[in-house]
Order: structure tokens, then C-alpha cells, then sequence
């Protein structure tokens, strides 16, 4: 078989080209986890005599990961420039710390009295029903905080666009599935980031920002749904 042939090199080759290509260090750390796993099992199941994944190491360039949030003036901006769409996920990025595969798997029934709940996440990877899934982690289930003034724009903007409970409170297009967190980014986020004159920015940065300004560790764990106030 083909996994008879595979070698130790060709392996540590696939992680170096990761790193040339300037994936994270936790994407790169979870390919060699699943390569080690994948031999292991192979090596178990006695279709291997052993693995050539058990002395692959993370390549020495990876590409650092951006930790910078977004301050209150570019938030302001951002606000400002913003549409009645594009203010609300903003602010639900800013207030609630959702991650953005989170975010825009909302729908009109998650939002409840001061709070909002999160029991489902996009794949970005994935087509067809394997696109809607579940969080990324045991502890990404639950129920983040919910301003008051945030939770009344939010069902009103569900009465205005007559998005039913069952409906994507932000969906790609009316009447279509939901948006797409890297064609939001690309299509809309983009051209509101230049239109506010605040350079570059990502989704990832806006969930950051509501960390950084939940001064208490306990809390913005707890807001952010970590398993460790260490987890980015």
C-alpha cells in the first residue's frame, strides 16, 4: 500500500511547507498531531511495522501570530463607517467575544434574556451539511453576556428583517445560508476597514479587543468560552 512508502522525510516535508506557506504554529502543531496519530494507528493495526511520523518536529519558521487588538479609536471608526448589518456583528465581535465561525452560525432564537447562546460553529473547510457543525470545543458550548442595548438592536434588527427563530440571523443573502467568515472578511470587512481608514484588520483582532478590555482574567475566560485564560 501507499502508506508502506511514505517516509519520515516526506512527512517533515509536508510540515516545512506549511511553515513556507505562513500557517499558524497551532495549525502546523495540529497536522503533526493527526500524522503521529494516523501512523500510530497504523503501526497498531499491523498494517505498519512502524511509523515514519514518530520523529517528525515542528519546522523552526513559523509565522508569528498576530495578538494585536483593536484600540477604542479604531473601533470608533469602524463603528462609524459601518452599516445597521455590519455594526451589529462588530459589536457582537467587540461585546461578546464570539469566534467568527460562531458569529455567523447565529441565529434569531440564540438571543435570549442578557445573554447569547452558542451551541453551533461553521467549517469553513466543509460543503454541503458538513458546513454547520458543532463549537470548537467542549467548553466553546454555552452562553456569553449580552448587553442590554445590544440585545434590543438585535431583536429588532430580527423584527425588521422578519428573520424567523430558526433563521440565520445573519444570512449570506435573504432567504439564502449563512455568511461565510473568510467571504466576510474578503467582501465586506475590507472595504469597511478602508472606508474607516483603519488599515488592516481581521475578525479574529475584534475578539481579542473584548479580552483586552475584560480586565479580569476569570471574566473574559468565561466570556470567551477558554479553557484557559492562557488559550488565545
Amino acid at each position: 500500500t501507499r502508506s508502506n512508502k511514505v517516509t519520515a522525510s516526506e512527512l517533515q516535508g509536508l510540515l516545512n511547507a506549511f511553515a513556507k506557506a505562513n500557517r499558524s504554529h497551532s495549525a502546523i502543531k495540529k497536522a503533526r498531531t493527526h500524522l503521529k496519530a494516523m501512523f500510530d494507528l497504523a503501526v497498531d493495526d499491523r498494517i505498519l511495522d512502524s511509523s515514519p511520523a514518530r520523529r517528525i518536529t515542528m519546522p523552526k519558521r513559523i509565522r508569528k501570530v498576530d495578538d494585536t487588538y483593536a484600540d477604542q479609536d479604531v473601533v470608533r471608526k469602524l463603528f462609524q463607517a459601518a452599516g445597521k448589518r455590519d455594526r451589529l456583528i462588530l459589536r457582537i465581535f467587540v461585546s461578546c467575544g464570539l469566534r467568527p465561525q460562531e458569529t455567523f452560525a447565529l441565529r434569531g432564537n440564540d438571543i435570549e434574556t442578557g445573554r447569547l447562546r452558542v451551541d453551533e460553529a461553521l467549517k469553513q473547510a466543509e460543503r454541503g451539511a458538513a458546513f454547520i457543525g458543532e463549537p470548537k470545543t467542549v467548553d466553546s458550548y454555552g452562553y456569553v453576556s449580552l448587553p442590554a442595548k445590544l440585545a434590543s438592536e438585535l431583536r429588532a434588527w430580527v423584527r425588521d428583517e422578519s428573520i424567523l427563530p430558526e433563521g440565520w440571523l445573519f444570512p449570506a443573502s435573504r432567504g439564502s445560508g449563512p455568511i461565510r467568515p473568510n467571504n466576510y472578511v474578503k467582501r465586506d470587512l475590507a472595504k469597511l476597514a478602508e472606508a474607516a481608514g483603519v488599515g488592516h484588520i481581521d475578525l479574529r483582532r475584534l475578539r481579542r479587543t473584548c479580552a483586552t478590555y475584560l480586565r479580569d482574567e476569570a471574566t473574559a475566560q468565561g466570556q470567551l468560552r477558554h479553557s484557559s485564560v492562557e488559550i488565545d
